[in-house]
């Protein structure tokens, strides 16, 4: 796949440390961000700001996240109970999915 763009669905204490130690840390480019807590969007959306200089869209509900043209992949790190629901909507969307 060419020009990866990452939609980040869940950014609580697992979702951030990913986010951070193993996406940013390779310097991937992640285009939207999405947490239901508007403070945890908030602190991924400043780790991707000060990891690549450029802020991302953020959402707190998923279905934003999966029809933001600017997204490719989807990127699920949220409680294991919402991944099926997540995922099948990406994949319906015709982004690729991977989840934590």
């Amino acid at each position: 796949m060419e020009n990866i763009k990452i939609g980040w669905v869940g950014l609580g204490g697992r979702g951030l440390s990913l986010l951070r130690d193993i996406v940013l840390a390779q310097n991937e480019q992640v285009t939207a961000v999405c947490d239901l807590y508007a403070d945890r969007c908030s602190e991924g959306a400043d780790c991707v700001e000060k990891a690549c200089g450029v802020r991302p869209a953020e959402y707190s509900d998923y279905r934003d996240v999966v029809n933001d043209k600017n997204v490719t992949v989807v990127i699920i790190a949220t409680s294991w109970e919402s991944h099926v629901e997540i995922a099948v909507a990406a994949m319906n969307a015709k982004k690729a999915v991977a989840m934590e």
